[in-house]
């Protein structure tokens, strides 16, 4: 396993004073996830806080010392680790336990000893939901199963759709019991029904039992899976077995989860609010989803009409100095001041029709075209381009190659050439204005073994209010033209290239900002 595969793994905190339940836990759930574990309740405090923080925390009721209702009363009130899931396990399930572990703010229940299927699909469940609530910013815009359940009086706008499916009128009544203060409630008597009831009413969730007459549960599920419209339907098998290979077939055709029969009525809340909750927060997800495609779809709409617009005063001023230079009486100087105006032209409207691959890139739409350019040329045409500036306050600009190896002049990075420009073009841009009169702009590049450094120092210090915000979108200071949208282009141009930008200013009256990109690879192809 790679510590890039790692990273992207979710962390679980399993706290249990058995060795042998720890050993189970990791056994069923260590593929998929870094398990991080601990024996005992006041060590688990410490390391909920420690890094990696863990997503979920599996919580053994019964220990020593400090029991898990106080543990999760602790982590509950601490602002560092209230939002992270707690999913109590218990070898002894009690109506009390079950409503004061939820009342404390447990995300659910899991009974000892470990159904697999079961531990992976609520496993799942609730990372799901987390992430969907912490990528939606709605963990304070609407309750979770991440805080403690509201009172009866706080829930007044819940609005979602039970679907109860079962042929036994006693099971229907306990859970309607359980769920109708919470939710509107349908039911179905066999599985027929719930197909045309599914079909009718597009309930939220369906609860399902496995054994009914006629068309039992699995096959009832297998044909609402197979409906348009019907089939993202959340389903909860209702079973009164615990055989592992039903629920590893029940799982397999769609299902969510399984609720136990006779299950406590806390139980079946919790249950059901946790697969409601993960459902609407996927739809509000995807809801956003949808709206930033729009908006960018709009913002590519207005970049182009404004990217049109500018090219028609360009194109006379990159055409004036064209005519001008045809005069015979031109001295040589005013012959390089208008070449010089000329190519400042054409590189402004490069940068004008490359301005949209920035939002493709802010959208991680774009497809980068890497190649092997030398860096040390672009850098001097930078340069000769910001000459007018750079001559007006006296600057002595330098590249130098930090690595002491190779040709002095020709310095190979791979990346995308038209891109790289703009990003070395904004930093440099940035470093003449910010120098001082007589002030010096230096570059030197340096191989690094896996990444090539661009290293740009400039007299002048960055003011330190803004220091941690330098390359934030639209972060400036001392420009009264400025935008702010230099330094953020450069961040986000060295992001795609799979490297990343730096600020030191810890030298007294000096600015070094370091591009790092990814090192020149002769084996590697690259684009022509």
């Amino acid at each position: 396993m790679t510590v890039e595969s790692d990273r992207k793994r979710k962390t679980i905190l399993v706290v249990d004073n058995s060795p042998e339940e720890i050993t189970a836990l990791r056994s069923i759930l260590g593929q998929n996830h870094l398990i991080r574990s601990v024996v005992n309740g006041k060590v688990a405090l410490e390391a909920a806080t420690r890094e990696p923080v863990p997503d979920l925390i599996l919580l053994d009721v019964m220990m020593p010392e400090m029991e898990g209702f106080a543990v999760c009363r602790q982590l509950k009130t601490d602002q560092r680790t209230r939002d992270i899931p707690v999913i109590f396990m218990t070898g002894t399930p009690h109506e009390a336990d079950d409503f004061l572990g939820l009342e404390l703010g447990a995300a659910d229940y899991l009974s000892k000893p470990f159904s697999a299927p079961i531990l992976r699909a609520r496993v799942k469940t609730h990372l799901e939901l987390r992430q969907a609530i912490l990528a939606n910013h709605c963990r304070n815009r609407r309750p979770s199963a991440m805080t403690p359940p509201l009172a009866d009086g706080d829930r007044s706008t819940e609005t979602g759709t039970v679907l109860i499916v079962d042929d036994a009128l006693e099971s229907i009544d306990v859970i309607r019991k359980a769920l109708s203060a919470h939710f509107q409630i349908l039911v179905a008597t066999n599985g027929r029904m719930a197909l045309k009831v599914a079909r009718q009413t597009q309930p939220d969730v369906i609860l399902l039992d496995i054994l009914m007459p006629d068309l039992d549960g699995y096959e009832t599920c297998k044909q609402l899976k197979s409906i348009p419209g019907i089939a993202d339907i959340p389903i909860l098998f209702l079973t009164a077995k615990g055989d592992s290979e039903d629920e590893t077939r029940g799982l397999a055709l769609g299902a969510t989860d399984y609720i136990r029969k006779p299950s406590r009525a806390s139980i079946v809340l919790a249950r059901v609010r946790n697969t409601y909750d993960l459902l609407i927060a996927r739809r509000e997800l995807e809801k956003r989803n949808r709206e930033l495609e729009e908006a960018l779809k709009i913002r590519e709409d207005v970049e182009r009409m404004v990217r049109h617009d500018l090219k028609g005063p360009l194109a006379g001023i990159i055409g004036a100095p064209e005519l001008l230079m045809e005069d015979a009486n031109l001295t040589d100087g005013q012959k390089a001041l208008l070449k010089m105006i000329t190519r400042s032209g054409y590189t402004l409207l490069e940068m004008i029709n490359r301005s949209t691959d920035l939002i493709k890139m802010e959208s991680g739409h774009y497809t980068l075209q890497r190649q092997f350019f030398d860096i040390h040329e672009k850098i001097r045409k930078i340069l000769a381009d910001l000459q007018i500036s750079i001559s007006s306050k006296n600057i002595q600009a330098i590249i130098r190659n930090g690595s002491g190896s190779g040709s002095r002049d020709e310095f190979l990075v791979s990346g995308e050439k038209m891109l790289c420009y703009p990003m070395l073009y904004n930093l440099l841009l940035n470093a003449v204005e910010a120098s001082p009169h007589d002030g010096v702009v230096e570059v030197t590049l340096y191989h690094r073994g896996d990444h090539d450094e661009i290293r740009i120092t400039n007299s002048g210090a960055v003011p330190e209010e803004i220091r941690q915000r330098f390359f934030e979108k639209y972060v400036t200071s001392g420009k009264k033209m400025g935008t702010g949208l230099g330094t953020y282009s450069a961040w986000l141009v060295a992001k795609t290239h799979g490297g990343d930008v730096s600020l030191d200013s810890s030298r007294e009256g000096m600015t070094t900002v370091t591009v790092r990109l990814p090192a020149f690879d002769p084996t590697q192809p690259q684009e022509s």
